[in-house]
């Protein structure tokens, strides 16, 4: 197996420092750290937004790196950065969440802040809970392109990440949401059967059914 070493350009590069605590790579997979970068900071944001303490977060985090060369601290930069976006549009500034009324009126005419997180809070949860599913959803199929390029077919199709995961884990998130949600009946015998049934027995009989695709002799399991 080559060695490998990440090659990413400077507004990503701080964040190899996640990837390399969790493992690098194989030669052949994808470097995941733009994407741990984009989405961490996004979600850093959505989480701890207020506009002073974010202000406060990247200068400590220029601190860090300039005095102590901490890896960390250039993380927290961009990070700082995104919460105090963030709390602009929550109106928070060190905990005061109308500080930014003045502004908002002033500028944009409004008579209060775009968000009250104090009267929004199911609707951010939700929000929260459905950016997790999509990122579940995005990492499973970069990884099966992963597999794909490593040409381990077994992986990408009938593993619990692979497509038959993706195809049981989206197929019960939607019809729950649609039957329950949307009141959209679609949860009848056929799609269960075919849509979360199916890829569960083919998930768990992931290596029998890789050696009869292989046309391996030998596929029956020893018990």
């Amino acid at each position: 197996s080559p060695p490998v070493k990440l090659k990413n350009k400077s507004l990503f590069k701080p964040f190899e420092f996640f990837i390399d605590l969790y493992g690098l790579p194989n030669y052949n997979e994808i470097d995941p750290t733009s994407f741990v970068a984009i989405t961490y900071t996004v979600l850093f944001g959505i989480m701890f937004g207020d506009l002073g303490q974010g202000i406060l977060i990247s200068i400590i985090g220029y601190l860090m790196w300039r005095f102590k060369k901490m890896q960390l601290g250039q993380i927290l930069i961009p990070c700082g950065i995104s919460a105090a976006l963030v709390g602009v549009i929550y109106g928070e500034v060190f905990g005061f969440e109308h500080a930014l009324d003045g502004f908002y009126k002033s500028v944009f005419g409004l008579h209060d802040k775009p968000i009250e997180t104090m009267h929004s809070i199911v609707p951010l949860m939700i929000f929260g809970v459905g950016l997790g599913i999509f990122l579940i959803m995005v990492a499973m199929v970069v990884n099966i392109y992963s597999c794909l390029k490593r040409k381990n077919y077994e992986e990408a199709f009938l593993s619990h990440n692979g497509l038959a995961g993706l195809v049981f884990y989206a197929s019960l998130i939607f019809g729950l949401v649609l039957q329950f949600v949307f009141n959209i009946k679609v949860l009848s015998l056929v799609y269960i059967l075919l849509l979360i049934v199916m890829p569960l027995i083919v998930i768990f009989l992931k290596h029998p059914l890789a050696k009869v695709l292989a046309k391996d002799p030998n596929w029956q399991p020893s018990s």
